[in-house]
């Protein structure tokens, strides 16, 4: 009786750790799979990237540009943030014919694309690695 509580331990301990193996090899190979695969950029939306700022969900986060994005301190915005330099609805950005735009909707402190305040109500390009800032919080434009 002993032994065979003994080989019926045996056994359940190589199938746990036979599983154990398994699951790692699996682990690996989509690790492996996902090095070799199209850089994470081929065919998605281009989209913004929070950099800094205290409304920020957390830096890093992104957002596509799938349509008519705008951002402020209005829960309605798709981007909602809390910072307050920022107006309820601050800008918006949006894509047409493959290129990106950023509007300042007359906000009351401004825009900022790479350096340079943005003139209200007049859409700007933007370019690849852009940087926008309205009022503490940054983002970065990516493609």
């Amino acid at each position: 009786m002993v032994e065979a509580a003994l080989a019926l331990g045996r056994y359940l301990f190589l199938a746990l750790l036979l599983l154990f193996l398994y699951q790692l090899y699996r682990l690996l190979l989509r690790d492996l799979l996902r090095s070799t695969a199209a850089p994470p950029t081929a065919g998605r939306l281009p989209r913004l990237v929070s950099v800094s700022g205290s409304g920020m969900a957390a830096p890093g986060r992104s957002y596509a540009i799938d349509g008519v994005l705008t951002i402020g301190r209005a829960a309605e915005n798709t981007i909602s943030i809390v910072d307050t330099f920022c107006s309820g609805r601050h800008l918006q950005v949006w894509c047409d014919g493959g290129r990106a735009w950023v509007e300042d909707l007359g906000s009351t402190n401004g825009t900022v694309l790479d350096g340079q305040k943005l003139v209200p109500h007049e859409p700007v390009e933007l370019t690849e690695t852009a940087r926008l800032t309205l009022g503490e919080t940054r983002f970065r434009y990516e493609r």
